[in-house]
């Protein structure tokens, strides 16, 4: 349920502001191919937005 209430969240936040959800669907989209490295995960590099 705790996750549930999270995603909800997070969807309606980017639902409200509209160019952080362009920004973040810009920086997901570059690995629309390649999945990130668990390295780029741990240090940010892979979505630098998300940090």
């Amino acid at each position: 349920m705790i996750i549930t209430v999270g995603l909800s969240w997070t969807l309606a936040e980017l639902a409200r502001h509209p160019e952080k959800q362009e920004k973040l669907r810009r920086e997901l989209l570059q690995f629309s191919r390649n999945d990130p490295t668990w390295d780029q995960v741990v240090t940010g590099t892979a979505c630098p937005y998300r940090t």
